[in-house]
């Protein structure tokens, strides 16, 4: 069911009993008063804030007591801001309470501006019982058998959904077209500008991407579709601390319709080093195969599977171009570059070229 987009607040200083009372009303927890909230800076996002919220109620709701709370930055009002915000707000009133069992923390009340440069996301506070990775690190092995079958749910749920197959099919030739305008556009960027930088290795991986990506691009949407996260790494994935029960996906703002395997790629390769990916890589690739089967996923067979991930691999390279074209530092997009390179040779990825 859609959730109302009321009452809105920007700033921190909004965050009140009275406030909280209403927009737990307006999500249907008629009757809970709130006698108190205490407001804790959590962490700066470029397009929100995070706040976790101490809740005191009269009486007993059941309502948890440590919420968190994702607010819109007012200072974030740009177009990939305002394109996000509407997607991750899609993402709960649509997705996610179709999922069962649930994939992502459960989302008490949201809101979102008719113009997308307010809104927030209210839920629970599981910083006590889940914890992720360091930024920068990758996961515990444990962590990542756990996140897998996450992801799996979300394919397996959505896979060849007809809605969904109606999106893609509206991504017409103009747009296969512009996805090969961008990727030679990035890539002849990236080799003007370093090189001779550049071992003979990546630069072979950056060009046959620049070459076949339109043809991959066309070729993923003809076959298996899903919705898929989109910022599939290990930092948005919220894992019980005791390592028993389902893993929890967080931060939708990049969700869409694409090759599941792009989930998988991203968070084995992007950001995995090389030496734990080859440790890993088997054991989580047949990890995501058996919970596409548990989720009633027929005729996928692992060749099928290790196919579209080896394309996948090719068609991530577009990250580490993008960042570099947005003139980020190398130390920014090299490393993830490299990991590819890796992959690419490990797993003979020019097999799976047009």
């Amino acid at each position: 069911m859609p959730m109302p987009d009321r009452p809105l607040i920007s700033r921190e200083k909004d965050i009140t009993p009275a406030w909280l009372a209403e927009s737990l009303h307006s999500a249907g927890f008629d009757g809970v008063v709130v006698r108190s909230v205490g407001v804790e800076p959590y962490r700066t996002k470029p397009y929100s804030s995070l706040y976790r919220l101490a809740v005191t109620y009269a009486g007993h709701p059941g309502l948890p007591e440590r919420l968190m709370l994702k607010l819109a930055r007012p200072d974030a009002t740009n177009a990939t801001a305002r394109r996000r915000r509407r997607k991750e707000y899609a993402y709960y009133t649509t997705i996610a309470g179709a999922m069962e069992p649930a994939i992502s923390p459960a989302v008490l009340a949201a809101a979102c501006s008719d113009d997308a440069r307010t809104g927030f996301l209210l839920m629970e506070d599981l910083s006590g019982s889940h914890d992720r990775p360091p930024r920068g690190l990758p996961p515990t092995p444990a962590q990542a058998r756990l996140a897998i079958p996450a992801f799996g749910g979300l394919h397996a749920a959505w896979w060849n959904h007809p809605e969904l197959r109606q999106t893609v099919d509206l991504r017409d030739a103009d747009y296969i077209a512009r996805r090969d305008d961008d990727a030679r556009s990035a890539a002849s960027s990236l080799l003007d500008r370093f090189g001779p930088y550049l071992d003979e290795r990546i630069r072979h991986v950056v060009n046959s991407y620049a070459n076949h990506a339109a043809a991959l691009t066309s070729r993923a949407l003809e076959g298996p579709v899903s919705a898929i996260h989109g910022d599939a790494h290990p930092w948005n994935v919220l894992t019980p601390r005791d390592e028993t029960g389902p893993a929890l996906l967080i931060d939708w703002e990049a969700w869409t319709v694409d090759s599941p395997a792009m989930d998988v790629a991203s968070f084995i390769v992007l950001r995995f080093d090389t030496g734990l990916r080859r440790r890993l890589e088997a054991d989580l690739l047949g990890g995501w195969h058996a919970s596409l089967s548990a989720g009633g996923v027929d005729g996928y067979g692992r060749d099928d599977l290790f196919d579209d991930y080896r394309r996948a691999i090719v068609r991530r390279v577009s990250m580490p171009l993008a960042r570099a074209q947005r003139d980020e530092e190398p130390d920014a997009w090299f490393p993830i570059l490299s990991r590819l390179a890796m992959a690419w040779d490990d797993l003979a990825c020019d097999e799976v070229l047009p």
